[in-house]
């Protein structure tokens, strides 16, 4: 047997050739996707390059127009509405309920599911001290800061003890401060409770620093597939190179293109000329058009110093007072 072959028996999540279109413009081209059971996989990529695409499509709510297959533990998803799929997904902006107390926006799963009161709140109780929120059980949104806030999304998504957690990037409104401190979290609860998390995201940090795999997509497409290290240092794609490196990934323009600060350079002699300190002025060089002043670096950082230039020679200008 492959070593293809037996990801596909152990995936627990396996998709083939998902193709999604919207008007004339091809969201997912031929998309394929597995996803072992307890690991956390990663779906990196720039704006536009379909991997929230994929992530509604594995939640259910988007329909593909063609998929060669959609299975979620054996069992085939492709007509299965998003609320019968063994899913639950974070979104980016919380989707809480701001009338009902952090405990109740957790129970709200199960009280939809019919689980009975008491049960149901031990339940909530026990998701919120996962994610160290014990004491703020009857706390309302409002009151709740924005870390609190992407804590109680995660406790209502896990409160259902779904096979697969989605995650549309749900890091993305948070400091960075708050944003390091939930990934550790999530990392931890993950590898201590064994859950599958396919998560979507844009930035490179994130994906290396809490990822078992990462899926790099771009234009519709998976590019490289493989362990976070082996996605950085050896890319399969010029495109994948320049993203994880933080470059351009598309060729320079043609220097006509170019921003004028950069077709017209300055001359060595531009920046040695004196400056005059009584007024600390001085002429703009023939060569830099007017409207690349303002542009460019060079001229901005020689503005700086004209003005502290000016205020220097003002604070030495003798002060005339008034005869005794």
């Amino acid at each position: 047997m492959t070593s293809a072959a037996r990801l596909r028996d152990a995936a627990l999540l396996h998709a083939k050739n998902i193709c999604l279109a919207h008007g004339t413009v091809a969201a997912l081209d031929g998309v394929s996707l597995d996803v072992r059971a307890g690991e956390l996989l990663t779906i990196l990529g720039p704006s536009g390059s379909g991997k929230t695409s994929l992530l509604r499509v594995l939640a259910g709510l988007e329909t593909p127009q063609t998929a060669d297959a959609l299975t979620i533990d054996g069992a085939d998803m492709r007509a299965v509405p998003a609320h019968l799929r063994p899913t639950a997904t974070v979104f980016q902006h919380y989707a809480l309920f701001p009338h009902l107390t952090a405990g109740a926006n957790v129970e709200y799963g199960l009280r939809v599911r019919g689980v009975p009161r008491a049960a149901r709140r031990a339940q909530a109780e026990r998701a919120l001290a996962l994610l160290r929120l014990a004491d703020k059980y009857d706390r309302r949104i409002d009151q709740l800061s924005g870390g609190e806030r992407q804590r109680v999304a995660f406790a209502r998504a896990l409160v259902t003890r779904p096979l697969l957690l989605l995650l549309d990037e749900p890091m993305g409104a948070l400091d960075e401060r708050l944003r390091a401190t939930l990934e550790a979290d999530i990392r931890a609860l993950q590898q201590s409770q064994g859950m599958t998390i396919v998560q979507v995201t844009h930035s490179r940090d994130e994906a290396l620093s809490m990822s078992d795999r990462i899926v790099v997509m771009h234009a519709g497409r998976v590019v490289q597939t493989g362990a976070p290290e082996d996605i950085f240092e050896r890319p399969s794609t010029r495109f994948v190179a320049a993203f994880m490196g933080g470059g351009e990934p598309h060729r320079w323009p043609h220097r006509a293109d170019r921003p004028a600060w950069r077709a017209h350079r300055l001359r060595r002699a531009d920046l040695r000329r004196p400056v005059d300190r009584r007024t600390a002025a001085a002429p703009w060089p023939a060569r830099l058009p007017r409207r690349a002043r303002g542009s460019c670096p060079a001229w901005r950082g020689r503005l700086r110093r004209q003005s502290a230039g000016r205020r220097r020679a003002h604070a030495e200008l003798p002060r005339h007072h008034a005869p005794d």
